[in-house]
C-alpha cells in the first residue's frame, strides 16, 4: 500500500496508485477497485472481497474488514464532518448548559460580574433544592429495594405466559439490583442530572466481556443529534461521543468488537472545552505521557456502503448501521448492521431511550435551568444586593482629604479601643466624609421573598406535608391539595415511566436476541431459580414497578388512608376480604417493617354447638350455620343470649351484639326453611331441593331447572310458623316485652316487621303476577300452536312428536337428574375429606411414633449416662 499522505480522502476524480502486486483505483463515490494483474490487465475486481465472502462471519459480523484503508478514512472524515456540523447547530444550547453549575451554586460567580471588589458572590439554592427533592422522590419511586421492573404479559395471556413473565421479571430485578452493581448508582446520578439539563439518554448494549446486557445513562452533551432531528426512531443519524483508553481499545480488538489495527498514539490534549464534570469536581485537564485517550464517535446512521461490502445493500435505500469511529486518528473501528435479520423492511433498531424532564419545543427536553434559570439568577442578584447593602450599612467607608491630617498612613479601628492620631476632632470632621448608606430596603426584601415563592411553587417545592396540614380536614381534601401541588412532578414521572419502559424493552431484546446463554440461574430468598432465554420473547414487556400517578409517600399514605376511611364508614358495602385488603394497603403505604406480622387475617369459622356459638359471638369471633343442624334449638339458645344481653349490657353495646346474633339467627332460619321445603319436595315428588350455599358464590342454574324448582317449591310450601314471643308479628299484635330498657330493640323489631310485611305483600303480588303471566303465556302458546298447525299442516306429525317429548320431560325428571348430579359431587367431596382426614391421622400417628421413639432413645441415653457416672464414681472411690 502507498504511504498514507498520498491518499486523497475526498477525491474529485479517480485516483490510481500501485502496490507491491496490484493496482488500486479510488473513485469519488468512495468505492475502490483492485487489479491484481497489474496496470495492463483490464480484469478488475472489487477490493471489498479480498479477505472473505459477504456473510461469512454471520449477520452481526464487523463489516469494516471489507473496506480498504482509503474507504475507511473517507467514511471517518465524513462522520467527523457530521459531528462538527451537528455541534455547530446547538452552540447556544451548550452555552446555556454551562450556566447550570453556577446556578446550582457549585462554581463561583465570575469576578467580572461583581459590582466591586469584595461584593457578595452567593448563589441562592432554589434550583439545587428543586433538583435534590426531585432526585429523592424519583429514585425512591423508580428503584425500590425489590427492583425497578415488573412483567406485563402481552397478547392472549395464558398461564404459561404469566409464569414466563414472572420468571423474567424476577431475574431482571435480581440482575439490576444484585448482579449489575453499577446500575443503581448510574440511575441515581441520571435522575439528578435530568432536572438540570432537561434530557438524558440511556444506552443499552451487550458487554462483550461477560455477554450480559448493560444500560447506562449518557449526558445530553455527549449525545449528538442533527439539526433536523425530532425523535430517535425517525432520525437518520445520531452519535454517542465518549473516550476510551488505549488498553480498553486493545481489549475490544481482542474480543472482536473492533478491527485489529495499529492506531497512532494520540496527543495529550483531547479537547479544549472544559466539561461539566471538570467544573463540578474542580479538576483540570492533565494527562501523563503514558496515558492514551482516544475520542470515539459511535454513529447510529443510515447510509449506503460501497458496492459489494454488504450483500443486503443493493445501492437503493440507505440501510441502518452502527459505525464506530476514532475521531483522534480518523479511523473506522467497526461497522455492524442495525436491523433484525428476519426484517424485510430493514427497520432501524433503537438502542437509546430519551428521558425528558419537560417536553420542550425541539429535540432536547427542558430542565429547571431552562424555565426558571433567569428567575433563579434574579433571586441570587436580589440576595447579593441585600448583602451588599447590609455590608455598606455595617462597615461604612467614604472619602479622606489628602492633607487633612498631619500624620499620614492608615489606622485600623478596633472595637473598644481608641487610637492616637495627630489631629483635632474638628480637623477629623473636616478631613473625612461618609456618604449616607441605607439599610436594605423592605421592598427589596419583599420582592426577594415573592420571587423565591414563585420559583418554589413552579418547582413543586410547596408540597403539603401531613404534619403541616389541618388534621381536622378530610383525607380527600388533603389528597387533593397534595395532587395539586405535585402536578409538575406527576407529569415528569409519567415521562420517566414511558422512557423507562423503552429502556427495559432494550434490555429484554438484548437478552433474547443476542445473549448466548439459554438459561439464567440465580438465587433469591435462599432459593435457586432459573429464568429461560425464551421468557424474554415478544410475549412479555417490562414496565417500571412505580405508579406514575403516585410520586411520594405522602400521597401514597393519604390515598391508602382515604380508602380505609371509605371502607370503615360503610362496612356493609364491603366484604371481610376487602376490609382486610384496605388495612394491608395502609400498612404497606406506611412502610411498616414486617408488615405481614401485623396484617389482619380472616379467621375461618368452625362447627360449634349453640352455646359455643354464643360465646364466640359475644367475644367478636365469626360463626356460621351449617346444613343439618337443629336450627330451631340453635334459635332458642341464641334468643336466650339476646335477652340476657339486653338485661346486662348498655344500649350501645347491646345494639352491636344484637346485630351479630340476629344475623346468625337469620342464617339458621334460612337454612331451616330451605331444608323444610326440600324435605317436603322429597316426600311429595321424590326429589330434594338443590342445596344453596348462602356463604359462597353460587352459579347460574339452567332455566329449565329454575322453572321446575319454582313449580314444585310453590306446591311444597309448609304452613307459616306461629308468631314467637318478641317477634315482629307478636309486637304488631300488641304483645309487649317485659324489659323497659329494650325500647331501642322494639323499634328495630317494629321496623323489621314492617319491612317483612312489605316483602310478604310483594311476594304475594309477585306470585299472583307470575300465575297470571303463566296463564297468559299458556293461552298465547296454545293460540300460536293452533295458528302454526293451520299454516303448516304438513309438519303436524313432527310437531306432535316434539310436543309429546316435551310432555315427557316433566319437572320431576329434570330435578331428579340434577339431584343425582349434586349427590355425586357431594359424595366426591365426602370421599376427598375422608382421605384428607385419614392422611392427617396417619401423619399424626407417625409423629406420635417418632416422638415416642425419640423419647425412648433419650431415656436410654440418660440411663447409659447415669450408669457411666456411677461406674466412674465407684472407680474413683
Amino acid at each position: 500500500m502507498p504511504p498514507g499522505e498520498l491518499i486523497e480522502l475526498r477525491p474529485t476524480k479517480p485516483v490510481q496508485y500501485s502496490g507491491a502486486d496490484a493496482q488500486f483505483t479510488q473513485h469519488p463515490d468512495g468505492s475502490e477497485l483492485v487489479n491484481f494483474a497489474g496496470p495492463d490487465d483490464g480484469n478488475q475486481i472489487s477490493g471489498l472481497t479480498l479477505d472473505q465472502q459477504p456473510g461469512e462471519g454471520g449477520f452481526t459480523e464487523n463489516l469494516v474488514d471489507r473496506l480498504s484503508p482509503g474507504q475507511r478514512h473517507g467514511l471517518a472524515a465524513k462522520l467527523c464532518e457530521y459531528e462538527r456540523v451537528d455541534l455547530d447547530s446547538r452552540k447556544d444550547w451548550e452555552e446555556l448548559t454551562k450556566q447550570a453549575l453556577t446556578l446550582l451554586g457549585v462554581t463561583k460567580i465570575d469576578v467580572s460580574r461583581l459590582p466591586f471588589l469584595g461584593a457578595a458572590a452567593v448563589q441562592h439554592p432554589v434550583i439545587a433544592e428543586a433538583v435534590v427533592q426531585f432526585n429523592s422522590n424519583a429514585i425512591e419511586e423508580f428503584f425500590p429495594p425489590t427492583g425497578p421492573v415488573k412483567g406485563d404479559p402481552l397478547g392472549d395471556v395464558t398461564e404459561e405466559i404469566e409464569e414466563a413473565a414472572e420468571r423474567a421479571s424476577q431475574y431482571l430485578n435480581y440482575y439490576l439490583t444484585v448482579q449489575d452493581t453499577g446500575y443503581y448508582a448510574d440511575k441515581d446520578q441520571s435522575l439528578f442530572y435530568l432536572p438540570i439539563a432537561g434530557s438524558i439518554f440511556t444506552k443499552a448494549w451487550l458487554d462483550p466481556r461477560d455477554q450480559l446486557p448493560r444500560a447506562r445513562y449518557i449526558k445530553a452533551d455527549d449525545f449528538i443529534a442533527p439539526y433536523f432531528a425530532r425523535d430517535l426512531e425517525n432520525s437518520s443519524r445520531y452519535a454517542h461521543r465518549y473516550h476510551l483508553t488505549g488498553g480498553e481499545i486493545a481489549k475490544a480488538m481482542a474480543l472482536g468488537e473492533f478491527m485489529e489495527l495499529t492506531l497512532p498514539r494520540p496527543g495529550l490534549e483531547y479537547g479544549d472545552q472544559e466539561t461539566m464534570e471538570d467544573m463540578a469536581d474542580r479538576r483540570t485537564k492533565s494527562l501523563h505521557e503514558d496515558d492514551e485517550l482516544y475520542e470515539i464517535l459511535e454513529y447510529h446512521i443510515d447510509l449506503n456502503l460501497p458496492q459489494g461490502v454488504d450483500e443486503y445493500d443493493d445501492g437503493g435505500l440507505e440501510l441502518p448501521y452502527i459505525v464506530t469511529c476514532d475521531k483522534t486518528t480518523q479511523e473506522i473501528l467497526s461497522i455492524r448492521r442495525n436491523w433484525r435479520q428476519d426484517d424485510e423492511n430493514r427497520k432501524k433498531r433503537v438502542w437509546f431511550a430519551h428521558y425528558k424532564f419537560l417536553p420542550g419545543l425541539g429535540f432536547y427536553g427542558w430542565g429547571f435551568l431552562h424555565v426558571i434559570g433567569s428567575l433563579a439568577d434574579a433571586i441570587s442578584g436580589s440576595l447579593r444586593a441585600q448583602l451588599d447593602s447590609a455590608l455598606f450599612a455595617t462597615v461604612q467607608g467614604g472619602f479622606r482629604a489628602k492633607d487633612g491630617v498631619k500624620k499620614g498612613g492608615s489606622i485600623a479601628i478596633q472595637p473598644g479601643k481608641y487610637q492616637d492620631i495627630d489631629a483635632s476632632s474638628e480637623e477629623l470632621s473636616k478631613s473625612f466624609f461618609t456618604p449616607p448608606f441605607k439599610e436594605p430596603s423592605p421592598a427589596l426584601t419583599q420582592l426577594f421573598e415573592a420571587m423565591v415563592q414563585d420559583a418554589r411553587r413552579f418547582a413543586s417545592l410547596t408540597e403539603v406535608l401531613v404534619g403541616q396540614a389541618d388534621n381536622k380536614a378530610p383525607v380527600g381534601t388533603t389528597l387533593a391539595l397534595i395532587e395539586q401541588s405535585m402536578k409538575l412532578f406527576t407529569a415528569v414521572h409519567k415521562r420517566i415511566f414511558s422512557a423507562a419502559r423503552e429502556e427495559f424493552r432494550m434490555l429484554r431484546e438484548l437478552i433474547h436476541d443476542f445473549s448466548p446463554a439459554a438459561q439464567y440461574p440465580y438465587h433469591m430468598e435462599g432459593k435457586r431459580q432459573v429464568a429461560m432465554k425464551d421468557d424474554f420473547g415478544d410475549h412479555v414487556s417490562f414496565v417500571p414497578v412505580a405508579d406514575p400517578n403516585i410520586i411520594s409517600d405522602v400521597q401514597r399514605i393519604a390515598l391508602a388512608q382515604a380508602v380505609l376511611e371509605v371502607v370503615e364508614k360503610a362496612p356493609q358495602l364491603y366484604g371481610p376480604e376487602q376490609q382486610v385488603e384496605a388495612h394491608i394497603r395502609f400498612l404497606k403505604a406506611l412502610k411498616v417493617p414486617d408488615w405481614h406480622k401485623l396484617a389482619p387475617t380472616l379467621p375461618s369459622p368452625t362447627y360449634m354447638d349453640p352455646v359455643g356459638e354464643n360465646a364466640l359471638m359475644m367475644t367478636g369471633k365469626p360463626v356460621r350455620a351449617y346444613p343439618g343442624q337443629r336450627h330451631d334449638m340453635h334459635h332458642q339458645v341464641h334468643q336466650f343470649q339476646v335477652e340476657a344481653a339486653r338485661n346486662t349490657l348498655p344500649p350501645d353495646q347491646f345494639q352491636h351484639v344484637y346485630m351479630v346474633l340476629a344475623a346468625h339467627m337469620r342464617e339458621h332460619q334460612v337454612l331451616q326453611a330451605s331444608e323444610t321445603i326440600s324435605a317436603k319436595m322429597q316426600q311429595t315428588h321424590g326429589v330434594p331441593l338443590p342445596p344453596t350455599d348462602i356463604y359462597g358464590q353460587n352459579q347460574d342454574i339452567d332455566p329449565k331447572v329454575e322453572m321446575a324448582i319454582s313449580i314444585l317449591a310453590a306446591q311444597s310450601l309448609p304452613p307459616v310458623p306461629q308468631a314467637m314471643p318478641g317477634s315482629a308479628a307478636a309486637m304488631a299484635q300488641g304483645q309487649q316485652p317485659g324489659d323497659p330498657q329494650a325500647q331501642v330493640q322494639q323499634d328495630i323489631q317494629a321496623s323489621q316487621a314492617k319491612m317483612e310485611a312489605a316483602v310478604r305483600g310483594k311476594q304475594i303480588e309477585t306470585h299472583a303476577r307470575i300465575e297470571r303471566d303463566t296463564h297468559t303465556f299458556v293461552a298465547d302458546y296454545k293460540q300460536k300452536e293452533l295458528e302454526h298447525a293451520q299454516r303448516l299442516r304438513q309438519m303436524e306429525e313432527e310437531h306432535q312428536a316434539r310436543m309429546r317429548q316435551i310432555d315427557q320431560e316433566t319437572a320431576t325428571g329434570i330435578l331428579r337428574k340434577h339431584a343425582e348430579h349434586t349427590a355425586g359431587q357431594r359424595h366426591e367431596r365426602v370421599v376427598h375429606l375422608s382421605a384428607l382426614a385419614r392422611s392427617r391421622d396417619e401423619h399424626q400417628l407417625s409423629l406420635r411414633h417418632a416422638r415416642e421413639t425419640a423419647r425412648e432413645s433419650l431415656t436410654a441415653k440418660r440411663q447409659a449416662r447415669r450408669s457411666m457416672n456411677g461406674h466412674g464414681r465407684k472407680k474413683a472411690a
